[in-house]
């Protein structure tokens, strides 16, 4: 009996265990990017002449339906499976490794191709938009999608071909004869070569690289480049173990036309001599560590200027890489211009613009991996550079003696680390410009003032602006009454701000006036504390519906639809109850962008069953 009582003991304990394990792990799911299976459409070649110009030497183009549910993948869904299925012959599956909402609203959606080495697709969608690109450097094969005059295609071309047409860069000193007083100081903060910081980077572009990026079938517009450019240098950075995420400040459409000279780089350096000075006050005004210019250009791949001095750049003026439209997106131009700003260099045995870079171990590196040759991103990719005439593919890495791919060092200790240099200059580069340090805001979405009647634990969503925000804001006390507070989530668009849900308990009619303390890890990794009294308001007069979710960033409101519900009216009003914007509603997602003052505006949605969601959110001009 007792022997019987153990194992009975025993196997419910185990299934026990079984129901923990399923119960815990996430279904994985697999997301194709095609609407239908790629078998079950007619997969038509075109040979319309005028489209074939927009994917130039294209082995082959087709019409493509894109799935819609990439506008609902989230970071929950990290190490998903996306079936990339280009072509009949050509399906892979690759890992979705990093998502976010970018800088227009749109999806961008980074991951790894499985089955072959250092093969990526990135990915920006948005409700109208696509692009598409998508690299496997060992089969030679690269794949664009974008989308022109409303109507997305796919194409598939030779990675070698593409490589024939893209442009070696440039790296220019500091003339030291040249420097002036900065316009203005700003603070400093201290960080370990281990810690995690953000660069914030303004982003200017010209008006012929944003018809170029119109022309170009390997992008919707030049905002993808700008997204692509972005998610290569983060993958980059990441795959580095530099600690650092670039991001965003601002993007900003120049005036200015190019002499496709050196002086491009010159024109939009120096702040005082009359061309496109208002992009230092823009860069003043939004923080901006790092100016990345994208202008349309044939003189050079990049340029930008080598950092020479591990407290930076002085003046900061200098923190400017050029990286022409024609190959920021489907290459490593950008984030290796900006690897110049931050002293990195080139391979040391190159016959041309050797490194090393800021210390004597800032070069890049070359290889052979398995078969084949590769070479870090600092590093030219052409034989012709080189004594032995050898071809190498440029990988996402930066050198670095410390990663190790199958069995081989992709960097030396004594000559071969630009990770490190990028380590060693983050800080500095940070501290070009840095966020005063604000006293939090907290503005509630529902403002229904009154008592509020919660029939049982609820949520009420806060947005937190006026602060840089790189880690989630966490709760720590509150309450100048019984009840308790506790926040459940938060997210955050993209870096100046967020939304967080408090959770309301016990539940019982009542008039809240609590007070409510946040810690926020800023970029001076101080602590900031807000204490703010007032009435927490839950919506009780209109009915909330799931799975829609509303936010607001700058003067853009941005309506996620995650189960397609469909939206008879939308309507905004600001404070005074006017109604400033009123359309029919969608199923899909809505982006609204709002030429109104800046101030609190209410958004109110009509759902096809007459039910009403309201939300006030922030709009700032």
């Amino acid at each position: 009996m007792k022997s019987f009582t153990l194992k009975f003991s025993q196997t419910i304990l185990f299934f026990l265990s079984l129901l923990l394990i399923t119960t815990t792990l996430k279904a994985q799911q697999v997301i194709d990017i095609n609407e239908k299976k790629i078998k079950d459409t007619q997969q038509q070649e075109i040979e319309n002449i005028e489209v074939k110009k927009m994917f130039p030497e294209a082995d082959r183009i087709r019409l493509f339906d894109y799935n819609k549910q990439l506008l609902n993948i989230t970071s929950n869904n990290l190490g998903d499976t996306l079936l990339l299925s280009f072509f009949n012959d050509k399906q892979y599956k690759s890992v979705i490794q990093k998502v976010a909402v970018n800088y227009m609203g749109r999806i961008s959606i980074t991951s790894k191709i499985a089955g072959t080495q250092f093969a990526y697709c990135f990915i920006t969608v948005s409700n109208n938009t696509i692009s598409i690109s998508a690299e496997l450097p060992a089969n030679d094969e690269y794949f664009f999608a974008s989308v022109k005059d409303g109507q997305a295609y796919i194409s598939q071309v030779k990675k070698s071909l593409l490589d024939k047409n893209a442009l070696i860069g440039t790296e220019l000193f500091v003339n030291s004869s040249v420097n002036k007083t900065p316009k203005h100081k700003f603070g400093k903060h201290s960080k370990g070569i281990d810690d995690p910081i953000v660069i914030d980077i303004l982003v200017v572009y010209t008006p012929a690289a944003e018809q170029w990026a119109l022309g170009f079938g390997g992008v919707t517009d030049i905002f993808d480049v700008i997204d692509q450019a972005l998610q290569r240098a983060n993958l980059s950075a990441g795959n580095s173990e530099t600690g650092i995420t670039f991001e965003i400040a601002y993007i900003h459409k120049t005036d200015y036309v190019e002499t496709n000279t050196v002086d491009d780089l010159y024109s939009i350096t120096d702040p005082w001599d009359g061309i496109m000075d208002e992009v230092h006050d823009l860069r003043d005004e939004y923080y901006a560590d790092e100016i990345l210019f994208i202008p349309a250009v044939d003189f050079t791949g990049g340029v930008a200027w080598l950092l020479k001095d591990e407290n930076g750049f002085d003046p900061d003026y200098y923190a400017v890489a050029l990286s022409r439209v024609q190959q920021t997106s489907w290459t490593y131009t950008a984030i290796h211009e900006i690897g110049h700003n931050m002293g990195a260099h080139h391979h040391r045995a190159q016959k041309v613009q050797p490194g090393p870079g800021l210390f004597d171990f800032s070069s890049g590196w070359r290889g052979k991996i398995d078969v084949n040759y590769y070479c870090s991103l600092m590093t030219y990719e052409k034989g012709i550079y080189f004594d032995d005439g050898q071809d190498h593919v440029a990988i996402p890495y930066f050198s670095s003696p410390k990663i190790i791919i199958d069995g081989v060092t992709i960097g030396d200790p004594s000559y071969e680390d630009n990770a490190l240099t990028l380590k060693r200059t983050k800080t500095a580069v940070s501290n070009y410009r840095i966020r005063p340090v604000p006293t939090l805001t907290i503005t509630p979405l529902l403002l229904n003032f009154g008592k509020i009647t919660i029939d049982k634990s609820a949520s009420l969503p806060l947005y937190v602006s006026g602060t840089n925000i790189t880690e989630d804001i966490s709760f720590i006390k509150g309450g100048s009454d019984t009840s308790s507070f506790e926040i459940t989530q938060s997210f955050w668009y993209p870096t100046t701000g967020g939304k967080l849900n408090v959770t309301f308990s016990p539940a019982e009619e009542k008039e809240y006036s609590a007070t409510i303390t946040f810690r926020c890890s800023e970029v001076e990794d101080i602590t900031v504390e807000l204490n703010g009294t007032g009435i927490l308001p839950v919506n009780i007069n209109e009915n909330n519906f799931d799975n829609i979710n509303i936010y607001s960033y700058l003067n853009y409101i941005f309506i996620q639809n995650e189960k397609n519900i469909l939206i008879k009216t939308i309507e905004v009003y600001d404070m005074y109850g006017r109604l400033v914007y009123q359309k029919p509603g969608t199923n899909s997602q809505t982006i609204i962008p709002l030429q109104v003052s800046t101030g609190i505006y209410s958004v109110r949605l009509l759902s096809s069953d007459d039910k009403i969601i309201t939300k006030q959110l922030p709009i700032v001009k």
